[in-house]
């Protein structure tokens, strides 16, 4: 009996993971990390830290940076970035 219940969740799992886990998914993953590195980065902004995680459909970018300016400059720094790319500040 046991075996069965093995057999059917081991079809629902690579089921699961062929769903979730094609060209698209793939694609989409390759899509956001090639946004993520053209952003860029005050001068001599200095990587820490820098994972990828993969949760089925979802993808996240985690990354920490080392820079030689205060968090006011860095902040305004991103704050430009973001209103050149056509973002407003909401105040």
């Amino acid at each position: 009996m046991w075996y069965k219940i093995l057999i059917v969740c081991f079809f629902i799992a690579a089921i699961g993971y062929l769903a979730w886990n094609n060209e698209d998914g793939r694609n989409s993953e390759v899509r956001i990390i090639e946004e993520y590195q053209a952003i860029q980065q005050p001068q001599g902004a200095e990587v820490i830290f820098y994972k990828v995680e993969r949760k089925f459909v979802n993808r996240w970018i985690f990354s920490c940076y080392k820079y030689p300016l205060s968090v006011n400059e860095v902040q305004s720094y991103y704050d430009r970035l973001l209103e050149n790319g056509g973002w407003k500040k909401k105040t």
